[in-house]
């Protein structure tokens, strides 16, 4: 309880306020490991894309225009060779269920035995009775029980019919398009599916697992304390928790996921936190965050984590944060005091649309090294507070490289990136900042910060706001930075004036094509197209997995 207190005190506070045969993808098996982080998980409120899986009024997605399993170029792990390659039996004498532990929601734990005729009823008793090597297929249907994962060389995959004889047909890039064999995962507890073991060789797929949890400081779908397991294709909602009181502390947060340790690869899921709420109102600094993804140490204050993760071709989306006593926070993707190695890339990124007041961010980043996002939409979300695509905050360093960052909408001041507290040296080049709103693409807080802050900001394009770039102080601020020859400046333009196949005002993420066109390449007598500069040193596609061509587009997507 205590843990969750600071967790949450420590987000807001300190940072708001400042199968058979199953559909496979090149990845079969990957090492995969989960981090510290006690939540829960969340039922989400209103709305319902289909009669199985909850959604929050702002997860709508459009997914026949998302097809996210092929996007990015992210090279998949080598698939694990076996000596049990079903192409060295004969068709007539290969049991394809030899190596295999079945779950159904008519199966039994005390006489089955976990074959297709007679399979267990809990994915828990499948897990126990796991070995090396042996992959559990789960049948659709609703599944009550919190796992706590610690073995290694296991798949645990969904998403299978009845009698197993059909298997991949829920896929989590289907969602509102008429999913099959949907495999839901719920529990009330602080996190649905926790791992925590070295998790080598170990692959979840398929599920969507949902915190039903609306009570408590925290909520999460999967927690990740250790280990390197790999996660994919599965939709997580974080639950909906309403905070309580120790002391005079009080506060709620909500996760997707969280990723307190090890080294998890994350890819081709749909994460979206649920709503978090305080209603203290009295005593204490009430506080409440909706996150998508927490990433690293907010459980204490003072402490770090060295997280390395690999996260991409996602969607991950931040629920509602309401709170009484103060603003609360949205936040898409949250990374806070860690040091390892985090690649983020070709992911859809949102705060989403909070139904009520709280500031909101795509990405925030707090006291971190080690961090590199390229080719990701990064949206600041909707809502009646401040909104920015990414928030660098108190000494950060990171590579922010061809990213298509939007301010968000909102009542209030809106912004593409900011900067406030104390700094290192972030490197931001080709992306493309944009605001909606008549407001500044880049915002700077920079008031007597005892830490120099030199980043470096080249070859960026930033459109719209009456100026472009506010800036707050005086010590090591300049708008020439952001002025300078290798950045296009166009702070009189609109959205409109990008190019983009498709921007509609008012909508969210989804709703929107921002590949650019032929008119991106003449605004003004600049080209949006070959704006940016050669990183091939780090990758070399676009979110579409395009190659990418000298001199660079501006942006996640590539055009030649």
């Amino acid at each position: 309880m205590k843990k969750f207190i600071l967790v949450v005190m420590s987000v807001v506070l300190i940072v708001f306020f400042s199968g058979c045969s199953k559909k496979k993808k090149t990845q079969d098996d990957n090492d995969i490991t989960a981090p510290d982080s006690d939540i829960e998980s969340v039922e989400t409120d209103e709305s319902m894309l289909d009669e199985d899986v909850n959604y929050p009024d702002s997860v709508e997605p459009d997914l026949e225009e998302q097809d996210i399993e092929e996007q990015d170029g992210a090279v998949e792990p080598d698939e694990i060779e076996t000596d049990d390659d079903p192409e060295d039996y004969d068709e007539d004498t290969f049991d394809r269920f030899a190596n295999v532990i079945c779950v159904a929601v008519t199966g039994n734990d005390n006489t089955g035995d976990g074959t297709v005729a007679a399979p267990f009823a809990t994915i828990g008793k499948a897990i126990a009775v796991a070995v090396d090597g042996k992959e559990i297929y789960v049948s659709a249907g609703e599944y009550n029980e919190a796992l706590t994962i610690n073995k290694d060389n296991i798949k645990i995959i969904g998403g299978f019919n009845e009698d197993f004889a059909d298997g991949g047909l829920y896929s989590s890039d289907m969602i509102g398009a008429g999913e099959e064999n949907i495999t839901k995962i719920i529990s009330t507890e602080e996190s649905v599916v926790t791992f925590d073991g070295t998790l080598d060789n170990f692959l979840f797929e398929g599920f969507v697992v949902e915190s039903t949890r609306d009570t408590g400081h925290a909520s999460s779908a999967i927690t990740v304390k250790s280990g390197s397991p790999e996660i994919a294709q599965n939709t997580l909602i974080g639950g909906n928790p309403e905070g309580s009181l120790m002391g005079a502390l009080s506060g709620s947060l909500s996760a997707g996921l969280v990723i307190g340790g090890g080294s998890p690869v994350i890819h081709n899921n749909r994460i979206i936190a649920g709503e978090a709420v305080d209603n203290f109102t009295t005593i204490g600094t009430p506080t409440a965050a909706s996150i998508g993804i927490v990433i690293g140490e907010i459980s204490s204050i003072g402490a770090e984590s060295s997280v390395n993760t690999e996260i991409y071709n996602n969607i991950i989306i931040a629920g509602h944060s309401k709170d009484e006593g103060t603003d609360g926070g949205n936040v898409g993707i949250g990374v806070y005091r860690n040091n390892g190695d985090v690649k983020i890339h070709g992911n859809i990124i949102s705060a989403g649309e909070n139904k009520y007041k709280a500031r909101s961010y795509g990405v925030l980043l707090s006291k971190n090294t080690g961090i590199v996002l390229y080719n990701n939409i990064i949206h600041g979300g909707k809502s009646t507070d401040l909104t920015s695509g990414i928030y660098f905050y108190d000494s950060t360093t990171a590579k922010v490289f061809n990213n298509t960052l939007d301010c968000g909408e909102s009542t209030m001041t809106t912004t593409a990136v900011k900067f406030s507290g104390k700094y290192s040296s972030p490197e931001l080049r080709n992306n493309l900042l944009f605001c909606v709103n008549d407001d500044n693409p880049v915002y700077e807080f920079n008031t007597n910060q005892i830490t120099p802050f030199a980043p470096v900001f080249e070859n960026n394009v930033i459109v719209g706001g009456s100026t472009g770039v506010t800036i707050m102080g005086t010590q090591n601020s300049s708008d020439s930075l952001y002025k300078s020859a290798t950045n296009i400046y166009l702070p009189s333009k609109t959205v409109a004036d990008i190019g983009f196949v498709n921007y509609v005002d008012g909508s969210l993420y989804y709703a929107n094509d921002l590949h650019l066109t032929a008119d991106s390449k003449d605004i003004d007598g600049n080209d949006i197209t070959t704006a940016g500069s050669d990183l091939s040193e780090i990758f070399i596609k676009d979110k579409d997995g395009k190659t990418r061509t000298v001199p660079w587009s501006a942006g996640a997507y590539e055009l030649d």
